[in-house]
């Protein structure tokens, strides 16, 4: 069986950061195979793959984790960013938390529960995640999953079982005005100050609610427009994140952007649903049994971050559980670290999921 932490640590070793999954890949797909599982590389870009690796074929209980991670430069790191050093009993590194430290422990956890030839499973990696989901829609697209599978999504959730999270809908909307000299605004409309308006409209909107998702939310994550200071801008844009717990929400807060502009578009680049899973199922409660962690009781919680599991879960019958190793503050900040008595325990979580969880 390999060990999560050194396995981990190389990762974290790895730049991922949005580009060459495929490296992560190399160091996984020779362990799942030593262990006897049979393993398929699915691509999504070059040097960009997904990794499904299937016990006796493959069962509906699938193991999922992400080896991308977020950009590591533009922050001050303390220690080196690729370095996968173990300090003071954490592993250091981008992509620490989020996730490398569950991805290895997820494949240990997989080679040992081979090795004890349990049920099947499926073991499923996957690129692109921070960027939207990418890498795990060409694995839905390829349909070499389970219709109806039991997702364990290695996410940072400090070893907690999470039932879900939030979904997404990021927007680019781009406002037209009407050009003219800085020295007579009245003459023109001013793009720029059209998106203000219109992130003024988002503010005010009455949020969602969902009774353990929380509420909905809206951030605007950039915007840019005009060329020099003397010219009224008549084009404008900026990219607005919405977190959904309802399905009208994404349309809600777009109506209101067209309201407040009069002109222009708005568009859809990324649209994930939120995914929910029923708290009182026995299947649910038989993963709390057997993960339970520190005491830890059976409570509806989720997470505001979107998963995988937006793509991979069967949308008609979620039966997602979140849980990994890292600590739910750390990822994408500077310093980022997991800690490794977490990654052991995520381990030996993983594995008992693995021998003892009926499906």
């Amino acid at each position: 069986m390999p060990d999560p932490i050194a396995l981990a640590a190389q990762l974290v070793a790895l730049d991922t950061a949005g580009r060459n999954e495929d490296q992560a890949l190399d160091l996984i797909e020779p362990l799942c195979a030593a262990a006897g599982l049979s393993v398929e590389r699915i691509p999504w870009r070059p040097g960009r793959s997904n990794l499904v690796a299937r016990w006796r074929g493959g069962g509906d209980l699938v193991l999922a984790g992400h080896v991308d991670t977020v950009p590591y430069d533009g922050q001050r790191w303390s220690r080196p960013p690729l370095g996968g050093d173990v300090v003071d009993g954490n592993l250091v590194g981008r992509g620490a938390a989020d996730m490398k430290g569950a991805v290895g422990a997820m494949v240990a956890a997989a080679c040992a529960a081979a090795e004890a030839e349990v049920r099947p499973f499926t073991l499923v990696m996957t690129a692109g995640e921070e960027t939207g989901c990418q890498g795990a829609a060409a694995l839905r697209d390829a349909r070499v999953l389970p219709a109806d599978p039991i997702l364990i999504v290695g996410e940072a959730t400090g070893n907690r079982i999470l039932l879900g999270h939030k979904g997404a809908v990021w927007l680019k909307v781009a406002a037209t005005g009407h050009a003219a000299h800085g020295s007579a605004p009245e003459l023109g409309v001013n793009a720029i100050e059209l998106l203000a308006r219109a992130m003024q409209s988002l503010k005010a909107l009455p949020a969602s609610r969902h009774p353990h998702l929380g509420r909905s939310t809206v951030s605007v994550g950039a915007i840019s427009g005009g060329s020099q200071v003397n010219l009224v801008p008549d084009l404008a844009e900026m990219l607005v994140d919405v977190r959904v717990v309802q399905v009208d929400d994404a349309a809600r807060a777009a109506q209101a952007i067209e309201q407040a502009t009069g002109s222009g578009s708005v568009q859809r680049f990324l649209e994930l649903p939120s995914v929910w899973t029923d708290p009182a199922s026995d299947l649910t409660r038989r993963v709390f049994d057997i993960a339970a962690v520190a005491g830890q009781p059976l409570e509806p919680q989720a997470a505001a971050y979107f998963t995988d599991a937006s793509v991979l879960a069967d949308p008609m019958n979620p039966r997602v559980y979140l849980f990994g190793p890292g600590d739910p503050a750390a990822p994408h900040t500077a310093d980022e670290s997991c800690s490794v008595d977490a990654i052991t325990l995520a381990r030996d979580v993983y594995l008992a999921l693995l021998v003892r969880l009926e499906r």
